[in-house]
């Protein structure tokens, strides 16, 4: 395998270290840590010509796809993402949902790849311009109207990207977000940031000073659109102050502001900015994601609105008085939400200041001349100390734009604690330079001095760690470009060496190893054996029991299933018996409903349900039975107590049952509607009839099932257990079904009754109301322990108890 080696300045044979898994350069010895490119390399059909930045995710060059002849951007991935595997396949798949991306502030991507070598790549636009970081370093704050104009491009394209693939950002910082020649905006690693939130999880990599509080706290599956939004509001913040909200150069400091802190609000830092803009940027930055924009079209909206909007007496003539107009006229019927709270705020706000303005300033006020010679001549001063400020340290700076704001407190120029917040920062980043070039200067002079001696007498585990920092030591200058004028030729050549030699003295003490680790052999060789049957018997044993354990498991998942597809059975029973209209083609549908939607429902009750169904599909009615069997009544008086005796039934239909009287030798009649008949007085006349001794068995078995199926569903339990000891065009087996599906019509209420008690209870528990649970237990043991509920849930209830302490 080659790799281009910058010490070398040429295409190399690399090997790896078996201590440290670096690539290693065969000639120099020096640790290859990022897969760097020469230019004139070919990769994937990208011509490499020059780097053109890097940071935590690769190195980005610029280079020409030959293919299509154009100019790219080409990021390659690092060394250690590439080696994760989970990071790579992420990485691919975000690479294809923003390739499938296309919008004029978003930068395209155009191709994603490896090498048989294990380089990832990723081809985009290649922009001309500047970052918006680099034009803030610059130029300081942006005024509103330009921030607005490009944070309203920005988040066209967010809200453009959630809506096609749900795509976050992941880090959103001026970095991200570049200026092209013409004053467009593009953002750039749309998806990649957040590949590496989700594949990294134990580390921040998303930049402090715009981090949202979840990412801070490490809550992955929180990270989403609302994170996203939280960077947007701290950029924004940047654009509009100059500075990010939380500034600082310790990231843990930066980070703990983040999570605690409420920056200091935009209509503070300076009165140019509207107070609705500043509102906005407070929400967006809201610590608790809930508290924040609802979405980016939200966002888009309220900026649009803003812009179009430049200051808030504008918007007070737009929206009208917020305390006194609450009655919307039509124009104003699509105006979100968040604008009448915006306004509100901004009334509020308004009135602040103007109270705040008459007590502190207003009633001190010298005449106007006065105040505007004074004004002008402080306006004057600033601008001269500005341009001296160039020619300072940045010592002396700081400390004359800290003298200048205390003596001009009262007409303070607008842009002076935003300049001195800049310089101080400026200055921190120099101390922090300074001081990572005095560290840095002191660990090459400790590796350079250690004598080859002194090597000697380290242990394996310190001579890798000694390694491990001369490795980290040659290659910082990559990361940190002000640390290469200390890392000269002379000390890489001293730390080339002391690799060499320290690879020199491991072999040595590997072999030394190795000779000791062969005398142990033979001695633990015979322990080994020892141990081997024990240790045999032991995993045999334990595969057993883990056995046992994955099918006790699984017999309790299914005890649970079967006990919820159990507790629907009945149900299905109990709603069924409180119609009032009860019917068996109902009957039919309720079970063949249940049927179909519990396949798993266990036996016995799945048999029941399928032995009731087959009975029900082709019975007979009541009034079915008597016209077929019209010797139970024909020639008789009709055994009813409302009947008239003297009447005897002359014939039978579906409809009706027709009656006669011969009295005098004249011939009466009169009919009995079936429908006229109550439930109450079929059951009568099944008893008078159908049941008595002489004629149970003179019935077909299509009669004597419509008479049971009758009785079930008129709850006639006992009627129908003594029809089904009299009745024999049975078989044993059938009898059996019958009487046990009529038991189970009979429990249905009371197991109903049973299981929603057995949940209030559970509720209870969840809810951490004991008492009430405890009082809700010893009613259900009281009242339903004979039930067929208490028995399937005897488990869980003994558990229950014991929680409850009963």
């Amino acid at each position: 395998m080659t790799r281009f080696c910058k010490h070398c300045q040429q295409n190399v044979e690399v090997s790896k270290d078996s201590f440290s898994n670096m690539e290693i350069c065969s000639i120099c010895g020096i640790a290859l840590t990022d897969s760097y490119l020469a230019a004139g390399t070919i990769l994937g059909g990208f011509l490499i010509e020059n780097e053109i930045g890097r940071g935590g995710m690769g190195i980005v060059y610029k280079a020409k796809q030959l293919n299509l002849e154009r100019h790219v951007a080409l990021k390659i991935l690092s060394d250690t993402l590439s080696r994760d595997i989970d990071f790579v396949d992420r990485f691919f798949q975000e690479a294809r949902a923003a390739a499938s991306l296309s919008h004029p502030n978003i930068v395209q991507a155009f191709d994603a790849g490896s090498t048989a070598e294990g380089i990832y790549y990723l081809a985009m636009e290649l922009i001309e311009g500047e970052t918006l970081d680099t034009r803030i370093t610059r130029d300081g704050a942006i005024h509103q109207d330009a921030a607005l104009d490009i944070c309203t491009k920005i988040a066209n394209a967010m809200n453009y990207a959630w809506q096609k693939q749900k795509l976050c950002h992941g880090d959103i910082k001026p970095e991200n977000i570049i200026l092209n020649s013409s004053g467009d905006a593009k953002l750039a690693d749309l998806g990649l940031a957040k590949t590496a939130h989700d594949t990294r999880e134990s580390e921040i990599m998303g930049t402090p000073l715009y981090a949202a509080p979840e990412l801070i706290k490490g809550e992955i599956d929180h990270i989403n659109m609302k994170s996203d939004i939280y960077s947007f509001g701290a950029t924004l913040y940047h654009m509009l102050s100059g500075t990010p909200p939380f500034p600082g150069n310790d990231p843990d400091e930066v980070m703990k502001r983040h999570l605690v802190e409420t920056p200091m609000p935009l209509v503070e830092r300076s009165r140019e900015i509207n107070p609705g803009t500043s509102a906005l940027v407070e929400q967006m930055l809201a610590k608790n994601p809930h508290d924040r924009p609802s979405s980016w079209a939200e966002v888009l909206e309220t900026i649009e609105f803003l812009h179009q909007h430049k200051n808030h007496k504008t918007i007070h003539k737009e929206l009208g008085d917020p305390f006194f107009n609450w009655e919307k006229k039509p124009d104003q019927e699509k105006k979100p939400l968040n604008i009448l709270l915006l306004t509100l705020s901004i009334t509020v706000v308004l009135i602040i200041i103007v109270i705040l303005f008459y007590f502190l300033g207003f009633r001190h006020l010298k005449p106007s001349g006065e105040f505007s010679a004074k004004s002008s001549d402080i306006a004057a001063k600033w601008e001269k100390l500005k341009t001296q400020t160039q020619f300072m340290t940045i010592d002396k700076a700081v400390v004359e734009l800290e003298f200048f704001i205390k003596n001009n407190s009262e007409q303070l120029p607008p842009d002076a604690a935003a300049f001195l917040t800049t310089m101080k920062t400026k200055k921190a980043a120099e101390n922090n330079i300074k001081n990572k070039k005095a560290a840095f200067q002191k660990e090459i002079e400790q590796l350079t001095k250690s004598s080859d001696a002194e090597l000697a007498k380290m242990p394996m585990k310190n001579l890798i760690a000694f390694k491990n920092r001369v490795f980290s030591a040659m290659n910082k200058p990559k990361q940190e470009a002000f640390l290469v004028p200390l890392l000269d030729e002379k000390n890489t050549a001293l730390l080339s060496s002391k690799i060499k030699t320290v690879n020199t003295l491991i072999t040595k003490k590997k072999e030394e190893e190795i000779k000791i680790a062969n005398q142990e052999k033979l001695r633990k060789e015979k322990e080994q054996k020892a141990k081997e049957e024990k240790e045999k018997i032991a995993k045999a044993q334990k595969a057993n029991e883990e056995k046992e354990k994955i099918a006790r498991v699984q017999r309790q998942k299914a005890e649970i299933a079967g006990n919820a597809q159990i507790d629907e059975y009945f149900k299905t029973y109990a709603e069924f018996l409180s119609l009032k209209k009860r019917s068996a083609s109902q009957l039919l549908s309720d079970i063949s409903e249940f049927q179909k939607n519990h396949k798993n429902l266990p036996q016995p009750y799945a048999g029941r349900i399928a032995f009731l169904k087959k009975r029900l599909a082709d019975a007979l009615s009541i009034v079915d039975v008597f016209t077929q069997n019209d010797f139970l009544l024909k020639g008789k008086p009709v055994p009813l107590k409302s009947a008239d005796p003297e009447y005897k039934v002359e014939a039978i239909d579906n409809v009706s049952i027709t009656l006669f009287l011969v009295e005098e030798k004249v011939r009466l009649g009169r009919k009995m509607k079936w429908a006229s008949l109550k439930n109450e007085e079929y059951i009568e006349l099944i008893a008078n009839t159908i049941m008595r001794q002489e004629n149970t068995n003179k019935l077909a078995e299509p009669s004597q099932r419509a008479i049971i199926i009758y009785l079930l569903l008129s709850k006639r339990f006992p009627e129908l257990e003594i029809a089904l000891n009299r009745f024999t065009k049975f078989t044993p087996a059938d009898k059996q079904e019958w009487l046990m599906t009529a038991k189970d019509f009979s429990a249905a209420s009371m197991e109903v009754e049973a299981f929603e008690l057995w949940k209030t209870i559970n509720n209870h528990v969840k809810n951490k109301e004991m008492e009430e649970a405890a009082a809700k237990m010893g009613e259900f043991s009281a009242k339903y322990a004979n039930t067929i509920l208490y028995k399937r849930y005897s488990l869980e209830i003994s558990g229950m108890r014991k929680l409850l302490k009963l």
